[in-house]
């Protein structure tokens, strides 16, 4: 990696304005309280947590309906920019906005990681997010 990509790099982090955590479901069964005949969710495991960049859709991708269960359905809800070194992430994981100086209603707000833009000379890593807050719109 030159000195440009690395430069580049540095300078698109500066828009970060937003904060997020990145966290995978846990495997296995979980725990099982016999007493109470409840289960607790194996733990998530942290993927990355730091500075990204919320953004909503382009317009060229978020009208292209996806199918599911036959029926098309539109899944890019909102996009994340994380730094390009961030490679852990997968898709089914979830990001978390815990932070954001410019739109704080965002802070909470969770969502499914279902598709994840890299390439060679990518100055960042953008995550295509689907809202866990509702299902797939038709």
């Amino acid at each position: 990696m030159g000195p440009p990509l690395t430069a580049g790099r540095a300078q698109a982090e500066t828009a970060f304005a937003d904060e997020c955590t990145i966290t995978r479901p846990g495997t296995g069964d979980g725990t099982r309280d016999e007493t109470t005949g409840t289960t607790t969710p194996p733990a998530a495991t942290s993927v990355y947590s730091g500075a990204c960049m919320f953004r909503p859709p382009s317009t060229t991708t978020s009208n292209q309906p996806q199918a599911q269960g036959g029926a098309p359905a539109f899944i890019e809800d909102m996009r994340c920019r994380i730094p390009a070194a961030q490679t852990g992430v997968r898709l089914g994981d979830t990001v978390t906005c815990t932070a954001s100086t410019t739109d704080p209603s965002q802070v909470g707000r969770a969502f499914d990681v279902t598709r994840i833009i890299a390439g060679t000379y990518a100055v960042t890593r953008i995550l295509i997010l689907a809202d866990k807050a509702r299902g797939p719109r038709v």
